[in-house]
């Protein structure tokens, strides 16, 4: 339990000291949060651009992205019971400029959703 918590509270601090490192025309992604279903591996067909803290490039989960219509594509992360690879998946989503946005499973498919606090 208090191994869960160190992680928590590092990605918590690391999340909020990356999102006053982005550029302002970038728009931050939530994606490989603890327990999260989907990771961004492309965006637009493209390596991600993940925050970095300095010159040193974080495993925080949070992808940059700039307004517009994007392309990602999304792995499924979880180890299923019969050990079945899933193919990454593409999903097209509109990015809004102030606004922050978290991978989420809904249905059991990738989706998108806007959430609260930035």
């Amino acid at each position: 339990m208090k191994y869960i918590r160190r992680v928590i509270y590092v990605v918590l601090i690391s999340t909020i000291l990356l999102a006053c490192q982005a550029n302002k025309n970038e728009i931050i992604i939530e994606d490989f949060v603890l327990g999260a279903d989907y990771e961004v591996i492309k965006v637009d067909g493209n390596p991600v651009k993940r925050a970095k803290h300095g010159s040193i490039a974080t495993v925080v989960p949070v992808v940059l992205v700039s307004e517009g219509i994007h392309n990602l594509t999304v792995k499924y992360n979880k180890i299923s019971l019969n050990n079945k690879e899933y193919d990454p998946v593409d999903i097209q989503v509109e990015i809004k400029q102030d606004k922050r946005y978290r991978l989420v499973n809904k249905n059991e498919k990738p989706t998108l959703v806007e959430i609260n606090e930035k």
